[in-house]
């Protein structure tokens, strides 16, 4: 694989002024405004008539007119069910006429708009800008959400754009200017095909960004003349948005040059189709996967690349000599401005990523352009290839390798002489198991480098986070995706209005390397993709980023398409005034987890297809293996193994056990206690299900975390026995205990607590009960630490029935998080949270059964259990 590397990122402006700069004459601007959900969700178009009121001069040669329509809602007083057309004045919005709803999709709404305004606002010359959502020459603009055409969004397609100005007066004279303030617009097949219609062209060859187009140039149009109206339009565009972290490129075009742009374009490739072969396929394959590609600043693939940057690496792999079509490139891009490299202008469709829209519809819609036929026919041998099979089989899979070392896990996989000849591009992907065959994508190598048959990736341990103004961390682990310059993280968006949406929110790095929110993009049901969007966070929404674990798909895809699984890693984060997005950045910081890691490449080869590797599992420097050799115990003929103990550190630390249950049929199991030496714990995490063994043993892992076993107070573990209750194929309820003989040191892991003398003590029956701590949690419910003793040569079971403060009867438990009944064995003891709320839920709303009053002014605890059956009332009173 071939690599370009850009050192820095470059800010590039260049013109050629046009000659003649004099007055103009008298000009009128007509703007086809479709607000679409540019507008319903976040009022940009609004804001823009701001701009535009208050940038337009006051001058008998400057006319500017506005048509809005085809959004579901306006943010300001523009009618949202009918289209209006308004003449911008300095004093504000004058509105000219007002009719019934039309589609702004409909070549009619505009060629209509075009020859009123000719009539209505005479001038030497015309400028039209269209405004909205681009979706570039296959995917057409002007998406009206007030017009739906199948369910989704009536637009205007390229074909239908260019029926809408043959149609208008332009037809016979040109437009001095069209403009696309849109999305993707900056591309060959778009100039071909308004050419006709108009002189020059300014467009974006990349997503704008939300605020779009700076309108304080209308204040500079005056005087300008025709071969100047695009630079001032580029000029104020590119210092509104200088200081951006947002993609944002716009370029002006002198469509005179387009017979000429053709005719090299169909020399150039006149023989690449016919000579076609696989050798010469896998050259071409090259270029493509290294030329500048547009639109990779979002997540779609939208299969577009920069023209001149495609000249270059064609020349560069000695297939042609592009000097002629590069000389005629730099006569037609007359002005043009990127933030970022090999961005020089004018794009041109290239399929290679997105093989489900080449295949229906837009190589049925591209052989209905304006192209040249050369370059039809190299696209459509070039695919012929392109969309075949691999003629590698990809089978040896299991080469895959991984070592620690240096802070650093390298991971590698041999590949076979057609294998490397094939590869094309990869990615290492770094997966968490969160649950039994589903995984967490925490970590990409975007790059992995391709040492002779070796492919080689790295992975420090990171994971993806995000912090707030403070630094502290609001969610993650995050799963993510790389964008252009940036990473894209999958979210859903609560919307106050009408529920919940899909998004996308983008993020670049500032000078400091942490990574701030640019861009949200949601689902454009018109264009089928997500694109960028002005919706905005408001206060009081929540945004639960993350989403779903991912399975193991049984085909070979992209990570991105993989099937969901049940597991959710959503993070909820609601928006305040102190959690507010202006502050939030994403930073990689060391995973703490102690989750089972794995590492996997994902190769695509010339033909565009995705080969995974078998996974190979990571060192996790967050968990110790202390001990592997099996152990087995039985009881209620079943049979449970201990087969590892491992320590976890990091954000979860504690102690892991891995166990393997042996029973017919497919058992449902809860953990009713556990206990270390004679000590009885009831708040372990609970017992989780990893799945089956090739023996078909049912696999479980159980927590033990630090709080665990500091209250235990065990310093030397002798054994650990596990209360089972275990339901298998519908038989009856069988209760079972295994007990493993374990010799750890538990004091050197986490010291015991300080010993405190009992606040209160009360006996039921053969159990002892001692009232340990006595505390306030966050949420205003009591909790602290109970200490319970059987004295009993029999085991107790204990079943709590409810609790009071001071007398008042409240909802209570002696074990947050253990099942509903407790059973202690004789001679144990236990060491335990207790909890009573004082809040209760009627109709989803909190409510508040007793305000809680100070520590100080409880003078008595009470708990209701029902021990063996027999009712007794644990009367705890406080000094």
């Amino acid at each position: 694989m071939i690599k370009r590397i850009c050192m820095i990122a470059v800010v590039l402006m260049f013109c050629v002024l046009a000659i003649g700069a004099g007055d103009g004459g008298s000009l009128t601007v007509l703007i086809y405004m479709t607000g679409s959900d540019l507008e319903s969700l976040g009022g940009a178009a609004s804001r823009d008539l701001e701009e535009m009121v208050a940038s337009v001069p006051k001058d008998d040669r400057l006319s500017v007119v506005v048509m809005t329509g085809g959004a579901s809602e306006w943010k300001s007083d523009i009618p949202y069910d009918r289209n209006t057309v308004w003449h911008v004045q300095p004093a504000g919005l004058a509105l000219i006429s007002s009719e019934g709803s039309q589609s702004m999709g409909d070549p009619r709404t505009l060629s209509d708009f075009l020859t009123w305004g000719v009539r209505a606002f005479p001038a030497q010359r015309y400028a039209l800008i269209l405004w909205d959502h681009g979706a570039g020459p296959l995917g057409g603009l002007c998406f009206d959400e007030q017009h739906l055409q199948d369910g989704v969004a009536d637009s205007l397609s390229l074909d239908e754009l260019t029926v809408a100005l043959k149609d208008s007066p332009f037809s016979k004279n040109k437009l001095s200017l069209i403009g696309f303030d849109a999305c993707l617009m900056s591309s060959f097949e778009v100039a071909v095909s308004v050419a006709p219609y108009a002189e020059y062209m300014v467009a974006s060859q990349e997503p704008e960004p939300v605020s779009g187009w700076d309108y304080r140039f209308l204040s500079h149009l005056v005087g300008k003349s025709t071969g100047d109206l695009g630079h001032v339009i580029i000029d104020a565009y590119a210092d509104s948005v200088r200081d951006s972290l947002s993609t944002a490129t716009l370029s002006c075009i002198d469509l005179s040059e387009v017979d000429a742009l053709k005719h090299e374009i169909s020399s150039l490739f006149q023989n690449f189709g016919e000579t076609m072969s696989l050798q010469r396929y896998q050259k071409f394959a090259e270029c493509r996967s290294m030329t500048k590609t547009l639109g990779a600043s979002t997540v779609a693939d939208w299969d577009l690349v920069d023209l001149a940057d495609l000249a270059d690496m064609l020349e560069e792999a000695e297939l042609a000599d592009t000097s002629a079509l590069r000389a005629v490139l730099n006569r037609a891009v007359v002005c043009n401005y990127a933030n970022e490299p090999y961005v020089n202008g004018l794009s041109i469709y290239y399929p290679f990523d997105n093989k489900l829209r080449y295949s229906q519809p837009w190589s049925l819609r591209y052989t209905d352009m304006d192209v040249p036929e050369p370059y039809l026919n190299f696209m459509y041998q070039f695919s012929r290839y392109w969309l075949g099979e691999s003629r590698s089989t990809w089978q040896d899979k299991a080469s895959i390798q991984a070592a620690r070392h240096d802070q650093k896990t390298s991971v590698t996989v041999q590949l076979s002489d057609q294998e490397v000849f094939e590869t094309i591009k990869a990615r290492m992907l770094v997966l968490e198991r969160v649950a039994d065959g589903e995984y967490q994508l925490i970590y990409i190598d975007e790059n992995p480098e391709l040492y002779g048959n070796e492919l080689y990736g790295e992975y420090e341990g990171d994971a993806l986070f995000l912090l707030d103004r403070n630094d502290d961390i609001l969610a993650g682990p995050l799963s993510w995706s790389g964008v252009e310059g940036g990473l894209a993280t999958y979210s859903v968006l609560e919307n106050l209005d009408w529920g919940w949406e899909s998004a996308y929110l983008i993020w670049k790095p500032n000078k400091d390397g942490q990574y701030l929110l640019t861009e949200i993009e949601t689902y454009n049901d018109a264009a089928d993709m997500f694109t960028k969007s002005s919706r905005v966070l408001r206060e009081g929404e929540t945004v639960l980023i993350g989403g779903y674990a991912h399975r193991l798909p049984d085909t070979d895809i992209r990570c991105e398409e993989w099937p969901w699984g049940d597991m959710i890693t959503y993070s909820p984060v609601t928006i305040s005034e102190d959690s507010a997005p202006a502050g939030w950045h994403l930073e990689f910081l060391p995973l703490q987890s102690a989750y089972d890691r794995f590492a996997l490449f994902e190769i695509t080869d010339l033909h565009a297809n995705v080969h995974l590797t078998s996974l190979t599992e990571l060192e996790n420097p967050n968990k110790t293996v202390l001990q592997d050799t099996p152990l087995t115990a039985e009881d209620a003929g079943m049979q449970l193994t201990l087969s590892r103990v491992s320590l976890l550190t990091g954000s979860e630390p504690g102690l892991l056990f891995d166990f393997r249950l042996a029973v017919e049929g497919e058992p449902s199991t809860y953990l009713q206690s556990v206990s270390l030496n004679q000590t009885t714990l009831y708040d372990p995490f609970p017992l989780q299900d990893e799945g089956k063994t090739p023996a078909g043993e049912t696999c479980y892992s159980l927590l033990l975390r630090e709080e665990d076993l500091r209250r235990s107070r065990v310093e030397q573990l002798s054994t650990i026995t596990l209360n089972l209750v275990l339901y298998a194929d519908e038989a009856p309820e069988k209760n079972a205990t295994f007990s493993f003989p374990l010799p750890l040191d538990l004091g050197i892991l986490v010291p015991p607590p300080s010993e405190a003398e009992p606040i209160s003590a009360v006996d039921a029956g053969e159990l002892h009960f001692e009232l340990i701590s006595l505390e306030k949690d966050s949420a205003g419910n009591l909790t602290g630490e109970l200490h319970v003793v059987n004295r009993d040569s029999g085991s107790k079971t204990m079943t709590v029935s409810g609790a009071c403060v001071n007398g008042t009867e409240l909802f209570g438990d002696i074990a947050k998080n253990s099942p509903y009944q407790k059973m202690l064995s004789e001679g144990h003891d236990a060491w335990c949270r207790y909890i009573i709320y004082t809040m209760d839920y009627i109709d989803n709303h909190a409510v508040e059964i007793l305000p809680l009053p100070e520590l100080s002014e409880i003078h008595q605890l009470s708990f209701q259990l029902e021990i063996d059956g027999s009712l007794h009332t644990l009367d705890f009173p406080i000094s």
